[in-house]
């Protein structure tokens, strides 16, 4: 983890459907592999009752978003390297919604605002296809919060950096007549 070049390596992964302490082993890969100073992670699936003491990497912190509070079950979660000067912005974040906001960079430098986010197609606890939060109207509106995070943090006129699964057709997510699972 040289930090000769005074550059931040970020990665970002969608994990799939099965939880995080499953998925430990790939993150460290992952880890040893690119040695990113940011490992995002879509689909993070930590719940509240998860032992976060397995989900640890060394010389990692770990963020998770608000998401487990409101849903008991954490949907992104982001590592950040321990070289790193970090700051977590929970004032960009809103809650439910599966984005980890962080002020870092290294010692010394102007810290960017790097989100890590993924945006729900629906709900964990609103399996059936019918259910409320996989409605198009639903789905637009948690893209709506993270857009709207997205411009709160432009207006400090920092670099801003996003890692997110937007889960949408961007040619067609603004037709009304779409299937929820389009």
């Amino acid at each position: 983890h040289s930090n000769r070049g005074k550059s931040i390596k970020i990665c970002y992964w969608n994990k799939g459907s099965s939880f995080l302490v499953n998925k430990t082993e790939d993150v460290k890969e992952i880890i040893n592999t690119h040695k990113p100073l940011v490992l995002g992670l879509g689909e993070a699936q930590f719940k509240y009752n998860h032992d976060l003491t397995e989900v640890q990497q060394p010389g990692y912190s770990l963020h998770l978003d608000s998401c487990q509070a409101s849903l008991g079950i954490s949907r992104c979660a982001v590592y950040t390297h321990d070289s790193l000067v970090v700051k977590r912005r929970h004032d960009l974040e809103t809650e439910g919604i599966a984005t980890v906001w962080l002020q870092l960079g290294l010692p010394h430098q102007k810290g960017i605002l790097v989100m890590c986010g993924y945006r729900q197609w629906r709900l964990p606890d609103q399996q059936d296809g019918g259910a409320a939060s996989s409605t198009v109207p639903a789905q637009r509106q948690r893209l709506g919060h993270i857009l709207s995070q997205l411009e709160k943090a432009l207006l400090e006129e920092r670099e801003v950096i996003c890692a997110l699964d937007a889960n949408i057709d961007a040619l067609t997510w603004t037709l009304d007549d779409l299937p929820a699972n389009h």
